[in-house]
Parts: C-alpha cells; sequence; structure tokens
C-alpha cells in the first residue's frame, strides 16, 4: 500500500496554498494540486507532513 498525504494551507484571509506540478511530472503534469507526496513505508501521514521540508513550507505560507 502507497500512503500518500496532502496539507491544506490557509492563510489568514482564506486564501489556499496550491501546487502547480511541471510538465515533467509523472502523474497529471501541468495540474493544480495541494502540497504533499508519498510517504515512506511505515510512515504516518501525520509524521511525513512533520518532515523538515513540510515544516519549511508551512513556515513559508504563515509569513
Amino acid at each position: 500500500m502507497i500512503t500518500i498525504a496532502c496539507v491544506l494551507l490557509v492563510d489568514r484571509d482564506g486564501r489556499l496554498l496550491m501546487q502547480l506540478r511541471d510538465g515533467n511530472a509523472t502523474f497529471h503534469p501541468n495540474a493544480w494540486g495541494l502540497p504533499g507526496g508519498h510517504a515512506e513505508a511505515g510512515e504516518t501521514p501525520e509524521r511525513f507532513l512533520a518532515s523538515p521540508e513540510h515544516a519549511r513550507l508551512t513556515a513559508a505560507a504563515a509569513s
């Protein structure tokens, strides 16, 4: 089983952070989606989203 985790980041004005996938993406190229990705085997979605990469994304969106 593959675990995929996404996060909804909404600012105080109600704007939602979305990610535009590039044209070379394997799945759904040139499509808008939520920030996230594939978790490692045995990794919970919460732990995946608490990774340093996602923490930096959350901090950047909050500023």
